[in-house]
């Protein structure tokens, strides 16, 4: 037990080739403090979600009703393709409702696995947090994520970030060892996966396929890429053969026009167009309306003129989207508490001052700890694959989408993480080696 309690120190020498696998069978024979920690953690995230749950069961709007119709469509036998649902959110999140979505009309039994995903996503942070920095920081990690309000107010929202919370992390989780058939499949599925539920993950698809082309060609064999794209396919391909035959599109892209031009378009007081065509959209008059396949045609071509044109302004709107995106972590607790009727916030025994204090307090000591720990864990080996590209791909394609505070959230799991590094044990000098950001992992 003395060696894991450096399992975070860096080393001056390359990762040894069984490292991973010494430190999954290291798992199953954990310090019994840290397992103890663990469960009370858990146990302590689960009641907060439960709290949150029976307190306010807010009925889904906006966004999260559309998402809830589409997994009651599938589950009378439609699949209108060409809904909104389908064509700008996707089925993914959907599909995960639907086994009870088949048995049941209650939103509890939606939001008790909205409040597992997020169990399993607090001890996919760990697991990781672990796996690179040491037994202390995994623990601090997992507290972080278990008791993020930004993250445990989404768990009574139909909001598709809840599988996401787990599923992203894990994702990096099984690129870290791609020698075994399973695995490549499972790299396929879940990214397809995540396309499915959040569309912009769409461009994190290349990436995964670059890190599994560098994997195969490490073991001198293209098989990786043919078992990773039988993954891509078993999910890809029913849900885009379905899509097709309904008339929809193949897959759920028609936001990616109007967010192309909506992000450098405003209306003269400075508000936003309505995404699905309301009586004030300038492509009305188009042939299938404000939102149809010519008006995304026009947005594409116009939003790409503008950024040609005005390269300056384009870069100037990316960073204020990235201020509108970050400036606060309340989607959940906006989303939960301030549109729930006032019936429900009565159920609440705290004010709602204090509650978006806490949440605001405890959103700048996880980014602080995470800017720490960005630093101190920089030249770990296997970070820059499992943490920091992640965190770049989302910091790069973010102001893509319009400065909605509801798109950083999928970035907090990393966040979690990166908090718990800042507590991971110093380097002895003699192991210390320069500060550099280290994109390793296949080792």
């Amino acid at each position: 037990m003395a060696q894991d309690d450096h399992a975070g120190e860096a080393s001056a020498a390359p990762m040894p080739p069984r490292r991973w696998a010494k430190m999954r069978s290291s798992f199953a024979s954990n310090h019994p403090v840290d397992l103890v920690a663990l469960s009370v953690i858990l146990l302590l995230g689960a009641i907060l979600r439960l709290l949150w749950i029976t307190w306010l069961p807010v009925p889904p709007k906006s966004d999260f009703s559309a998402l809830l119709r589409v997994a009651r469509a599938i589950a009378a036998g439609h699949w209108p393709a060409s809904s909104y649902g389908w064509a700008f959110h996707g089925v993914g999140y959907p599909l995960l409702l639907l086994p009870l979505t088949l048995v049941t009309d209650n939103l509890v039994p939606l939001r008790l696995e909205n409040a597992l995903f997020q169990l399993g996503m607090v001890v996919a942070v760990w697991w990781l947090t672990r796996s690179l920095f040491g037994r202390l920081p995994a623990l601090i990690a997992a507290l972080c994520a278990a008791i993020m309000p930004g993250i445990w107010m989404m768990a009574t929202l139909i909001a598709k970030e809840n599988p996401v919370f787990l599923l992203f992390p894990l994702l990096m989780i099984l690129l870290t060892r791609l020698e075994s058939r399973g695995r490549q499949i499972a790299v396929g599925a879940l990214i397809a996966l995540l396309v499915m539920i959040r569309p912009n993950f769409l461009s994190f698809l290349p990436i995964v396929g670059a890190i599994v082309a560098i994997a195969a060609f490490k073991q001198r064999t293209l098989a990786p890429l043919g078992w990773f794209g039988l993954g891509l396919a078993i999910v890809v391909v029913p849900i885009a053969g379905l899509n097709v035959i309904n008339d929809g599109p193949p897959l759920p892209t028609a936001a990616a026009p109007w967010q192309l031009w909506e992000v450098n378009q405003e209306k003269e007081n400075g508000g936003k167009y309505s995404l699905r065509g309301d009586w004030d959209s300038p492509f009305l008059g188009l042939p299938g309306g404000a939102g149809g396949g010519t008006a995304r045609r026009v947005q594409a071509k116009l939003g790409f003129q503008f950024v040609v044109a005005n390269p300056v302004a384009a870069a100037h709107n990316a960073v204020r989207r990235h201020f509108r995106q970050w400036r606060t972590d309340t989607a959940g607790y906006v989303w939960s508490y301030e549109k729930a009727d006032r019936d429900l916030r009565n159920n609440v025994p705290f004010r709602a001052r204090n509650i978006r204090d806490a949440n605001d307090l405890a959103y700048v000591i996880i980014l602080l700890l995470a800017l720490v720990g960005a630093i101190r864990a920089s030249n770990v080996p296997g970070v820059g694959l499992m943490v920091l590209v992640p965190v770049a791909w989302a910091l790069l394609t973010l102001p893509l989408g319009e400065g909605n505070i509801r798109y950083h959230v999928v970035l907090s799991p990393f966040l979690c993480v990166l908090a718990g590094a800042a507590f991971r044990p110093i380097p002895r000098l003699r192991q210390s080696r320069p500060w550099a950001p280290t994109i390793t992992g296949f080792r």
